[in-house]
């Protein structure tokens, strides 16, 4: 059985709370969940005294300093969701073990572009969350050496790039999320359905960037879509492919869309009338 904690507390300095984590509970501890904990304080080096730890949340609370490189060298840890707190320092000294599988990071103030070589370590890893850090201007190419990743966030990074042709049609067909809204990314949108897994509902969002050009396919599992403020142009016929699925958000507004209302939407919207 897995030993877990899951903290609510007063404000607590982390570190101080990590230190009386005494005995036996530091080296079995597999499950900590300190999310919305009211920590002050910073992620010190006495988290690798958990050496058992296979997820760690300290999401939402109010962590300043770096990510210590001790987080990386857990050798169990498969889940690291630091979110939401106010982290500093370099993202590429921050990512986690080769054994991580998920990881967020979001909403903080860390920065930096993690390289191909150590990024290609992460043979595992199927989530990543890394919005509203600064990981541009650059599109991070180290994305497509991560062959299971199958959750993407990484909107309002400060990417001012295009993305690499190799992006839409090299990449596994398994991604299940996408967000890359809210950037400066620019360039055409290929065929998005060879990115997805066919067999999944799917989540798409790259509005508030500079793509242009006509929209291409969709994958007919998609559940949620917005394209909106971009440069977009041509026709809405795509839109065939997911009305009798399981869309239930459309947003393509701020574009430059031309041409009929195909007759097939009228059936998406009597399925919204209706319920369905």
């Amino acid at each position: 059985m897995k030993r877990k904690a899951q903290l609510i507390s007063e404000k607590v300095n982390l570190p101080d709370f990590l230190n009386n984590l005494s005995g036996c509970t530091s080296v079995t501890l597999q499950e900590l969940d300190a999310s919305s904990s009211k920590f002050t304080g910073s992620l010190s080096d006495n988290i690798k005294k958990f050496s058992s730890l296979e997820y760690l949340s300290i999401s939402h609370n109010q962590l300043n300093g770096s990510i210590r490189e001790k987080v990386r060298q857990l050798p169990k840890l498969e889940t690291l969701d630091v979110s939401s707190n106010s982290l500093s320092g370099a993202i590429s000294k921050s990512i986690g073990t080769s054994n991580i599988v998920k990881v967020n990071l979001s909403n903080n103030s860390l920065k930096g572009v993690p390289s191909e070589a150590y990024m290609s370590n992460l043979s595992s890893v199927e989530q990543i969350d890394l919005s509203s850090c600064m990981l541009g201007p650059s599109f991070p190419k180290w994305i497509q050496k991560l062959k299971s990743l199958n959750y993407l966030d990484i909107a309002n990074t400060n990417i001012s790039d295009t993305i690499p042709v190799e992006f839409w049609t090299l990449w596994p067909s398994q991604l299940t999320h996408l967000n890359l809204s809210s950037n400066n990314i620019t360039g055409e949108v290929t065929y998005l359905s060879s990115n997805f897994n066919p067999n999944v509902i799917s989540r798409i969002d790259l509005s508030s960037n500079n793509f242009y050009g006509s929209i291409p396919y969709v994958p007919s599992t998609l559940e949620w879509l917005d394209l909106s403020r971009n440069k977009l142009s041509g026709g809405i016929f795509f839109l065939c492919e997911v009305v009798d699925g399981q869309l239930s958000f459309l947003d393509l507004s701020d574009n430059s869309l031309t041409g009929q209302i195909p007759d097939c939407l009228w059936n998406f919207c009597w399925n919204l009338v209706n319920g369905y």
